[in-house]
């Protein structure tokens, strides 16, 4: 497996853009793993024209796929890495509305449910190390900070950028 992979998920255009009547301008090319801008121009003479931008990317996934399949595509193979010694990250990044908690809330519940499956048929037991942070507005976040809320929020400043991880680090050992 690659050591960096780019897996893009299209969404659909929400609510206010379609009230809008704002039109769809990027559509997927799953077999080609990629994604087409369509993006009208004018000419010097004033009439419309379309150019076409092609983007490739390990995978695209388009508005219709369920969280199911974006897990199989990007999570999943990641668990393998990790029962052979080796460390695994996602990251998820676009600007506000873009998608990102759609696809990537149910993902952590997926992959925790994987791995502690497997974790109990590993020889000699097994430690494993869970980080979990969001970045909101130039500030970080973790994880614990979301599930108590009761507790107030962790807020690191990432400028300038931290000294210590923006992480907390909890252990499981089976």
């Amino acid at each position: 497996m690659p050591k960096i992979r780019v897996i893009v998920r299209k969404r659909p255009l929400n609510r206010k853009e379609a009230n809008a009547g704002e039109t769809d301008v990027i559509s997927v090319d799953s077999a080609r793993g990629g994604l087409v801008l369509a993006e009208t121009k004018t000419r010097v003479d004033l009439s419309k024209y379309v150019e076409h931008h092609r983007f490739s990317f390990d995978v695209t996934l388009d508005e219709d796929v369920a969280n199911e399949e974006v897990y199989r595509a990007s999570v999943r193979p990641l668990i393998e890495t990790l029962f052979h010694r080796g460390k695994s990250t996602v990251f998820a990044y676009g600007q506000t509305g873009s998608g990102k908690t759609h696809t990537m809330q149910p993902l952590p519940r997926r992959a925790t449910r994987d791995i502690l499956a497997r974790l109990p048929a590993v020889a000699g037991g097994a430690a494993l190390f869970v980080s979990y942070f969001e970045i909101y507005g130039g500030k970080a976040r973790t994880v614990w900070d979301v599930l108590a809320p009761c507790s107030p929020f962790l807020l690191l400043p990432l400028s300038p950028p931290p000294l210590l991880p923006l992480f907390t680090r909890r252990s499981l050992i089976f």
